[in-house]
């Protein structure tokens, strides 16, 4: 029943509710992004909650979240594509961050995680296909990225 009311996003029972005992309630307070839940949620013992409130994108929130333990939050913000926490996040030391900053496709970014010691990362730079990362990757010794990179650059060769 509480999750119904909370899906409801009536401002007197999410004040309530945002202090509620379980997690999944919470979660649904953060998803409705009302900014002074979002003040208390940013700090939320469950890191799904936390996860949701990098999701709204608020600065303030992202200037926490981004030194956040959990990888999944750090994620979370990753995805917001946010300067300066792909700044912070492009020398993440787990690989699924590292792999969700190569999907902005910012050229410093790529320049660092095209030599990533990360099957994955690097197989995340050939898909944005910079035809000088693609250049370096199709030599990759790995042919689970030195493949699909030599069909991007061929496949880019074409289309000029």
């Amino acid at each position: 029943m509480r999750s119904y009311v909370a899906f409801t996003g009536k401002d007197k029972y999410l004040s309530i509710l945002v202090n509620d005992s379980n997690e999944k309630i919470r979660e649904i307070v953060a998803h409705q992004g009302r900014d002074e839940d979002l003040d208390i949620l940013v700090h939320d013992p469950d890191w799904k909650v936390r996860a949701i409130v990098a999701e709204c994108g608020r600065d303030k929130d992202l200037d926490i979240l981004v030194k956040d333990k959990v990888t999944s939050v750090r994620k979370a913000v990753a995805e917001q594509g946010r300067d300066r926490d792909l700044d912070v996040l492009v020398h993440d030391k787990i690989v699924s961050v590292r792999r969700g900053v190569a999907i902005f496709g910012r050229d410093k970014d790529l320049d660092i995680l095209v030599h990533d010691k990360a099957i994955s990362v690097r197989q995340s730079v050939a898909k944005h296909g910079r035809p000088k990362d693609l250049e370096i990757l199709i030599k990759d010794d790995h042919v689970s990225v030195s493949y699909p990179a030599h069909i991007r650059y061929w496949k880019q060769q074409d289309d000029y």
